[in-house]
């Protein structure tokens, strides 16, 4: 497992902490049940340890990780019942935010989509999947930029909490169906298309949920445990500034 936790500045800590170990749950570098250490974490970042107990609470109250006790913070499984209701609400975030990109997008918009497409592309191409998850979450979270709707990006980016580990999981067995949808997208986008713009965005959401739901255990559950301790993983992190599916 690559390193995922970099040093930060002291400006803004808390938050910074915070959008840090969060960037990681979106983009799938934690998995369901990895389990997290504050010390550890905290030595990583070069922070006291207040910081990133005071962002890992909140990210419980989040529901992007659960609190056994002082010792036990997880990456939590969901139900498919959860995941289920959680996909309902994306295809309709998600697919409003794919309607407005194509009423909004102009030739710079479309651009960096294709580009993020052609990168996903190439991560799925030489099996660098973590590369790849992180490259389908910026290209869903771009699509509500070039929609031009702030509020919207800021809900789903608590959604992506919870569903990157569980798209992360999956990732490497979907291949390209995990994005093959995404050309749909952009060609909706370029023809002005908000309706194929919408229906491409729900195929894409529906198809990978397909894969994900397959994941079920008996106990109705997601996500099968990684079995590690994030920290023994991410020792030795270079201390440096690094911008982060």
């Amino acid at each position: 497992m690559t390193n995922l936790f970099q040093a930060v500045g002291h400006t803004n800590l808390g938050e910074t902490v915070y959008s840090v170990i969060s960037a990681q749950l979106i983009k799938g570098g934690l998995r369901p049940g990895d389990r997290l250490r504050i010390r550890d974490i905290a030595a990583q970042m070069g922070t006291s340890v207040t910081p990133v107990r005071d962002a890992l609470l909140r990210l419980v109250q989040d529901r992007g990780l659960v609190f056994q006790n002082a010792r036990d913070i997880r990456v939590p499984h969901i139900s498919a019942d959860e995941y289920l209701e959680i996909r309902m609400i994306r295809v309709e975030l998600e697919g409003l935010a794919a309607a407005q990109a194509a009423q909004r997008a102009d030739e710079a918009d479309i651009d960096r989509l294709l580009i993020l497409v052609n990168e996903n592309e190439e991560a799925i191409k030489a099996g660098d999947f973590a590369r790849g998850t992180e490259t389908n979450q910026l290209f869903h979270f771009e699509l509500a930029r070039v929609a031009k709707a702030p509020e919207l990006l800021e809900i789903l980016t608590r959604l992506w909490i919870r569903m990157g580990p569980i798209i992360s999981e999956v990732y490497e067995q979907g291949g390209r169906s995990m994005i093959e949808h995404h050309y749909d997208i952009v060609q909706a986008i370029k023809d002005r298309n908000p309706r194929a713009a919408r229906s491409a965005m729900r195929e894409d959401i529906e198809s990978a949920g397909e894969l994900i739901l397959r994941l079920r255990t008996q106990d109705r559950t997601l996500g099968v445990s990684s079995g590690k301790t994030v920290p023994h993983a991410l020792a030795g992190t270079p201390r440096r500034s690094k911008k982060t599916a």
